[in-house]
Parts: structure tokens; sequence; C-alpha cells
């Protein structure tokens, strides 16, 4: 009966903690938009930059595209050659490598099926030397 009570009495909080979450949230967005605006506002006190500088920054915002130097990210620990894995210039990279790898093979041998996946895999583990290995997939 009491564990029926709880969650009825505790209801009239939960909008409230919602709201805060949201005010919250929100702040920190509004943060992410105006600081690095009113930075650059005050170097060129140029209007045109100042709006173009709010746009690009909610747009990033709106999309999801946060940059990786939060300080929230930064509390927590992280190899920095894993971080500079993710980053769209290495798969760029290790395309290109593929690329020439693949074309010097033979054309009429089997690709595995995770033929790429451990490529990758393997291309990480000696360009980041990550320390435990990433695991290849088996072959079966």
């Amino acid at each position: 009966m009491l564990l029926r009570i709880i969650p009825m009495a505790l209801s009239p909080f939960f909008p409230i903690i919602a709201i805060l979450g949201y005010i919250l949230g929100s702040s920190r967005a509004v943060n992410k938009i105006l600081t690095p605006a009113l930075y650059y506002a005050e170097k060129d006190h140029d209007y045109n930059s100042f709006l173009k500088i709010i746009i690009n920054k909610s747009m990033k915002i709106a999309e999801g595209d946060i940059d990786f130097k939060d300080r929230f990210m930064r509390s927590f620990v992280v190899s920095d050659n894993i971080i500079n894995a993710i980053k769209p210039t290495v798969l760029d990279e290790f395309t290109k490598m593929l690329i020439d790898k693949m074309k010097s093979e033979d054309k009429d041998t089997v690709v595995p099926i995770n033929y790429i996946e451990n490529e990758l895999k393997t291309y990480l583990n000696i360009e980041f030397n990550i320390d435990p290995e990433i695991p290849l997939k088996n072959k079966n």
C-alpha cells in the first residue's frame, strides 16, 4: 500500500523538477551561443559578424553539434589519441589507406564479412597505439 502512495504523494513535484531541468538546460545552451558571440563582438565591433555568429551557434546547437571542449566532457579522463580517432580526418585517411590496399589485392578473392570493420580496428590499433588493442571480429 505504501509503495502506491509514495509516487502519488510526490507527483506534484515532478513538473517542478522538469521545469527546472528545462530552464537549466536552456540557460546552458544560451550561454554556449552568447559567450562566443559577445567575445567576437568585442573584437570586431561589427553588428553583421555578431549576428552571423549568433545564427551559426544557434544552428549548431539545434543540430546537436556541440563542441567537445566542454567542462562536463573534460571531466571524464579519456586518452587524447582515442578522442582524435573520432575526427572525420582520421576516417578520411583510413578510407584512402583502405582504397590503396584493396587496389593492390587480387580482385577475385572473396571479401570476409567483417573485413572493413577489422581493417578499421587494426588501423586504429596501429595509428593510435591503443593498449589494450581493440579486438578483431572472427571470420565466422
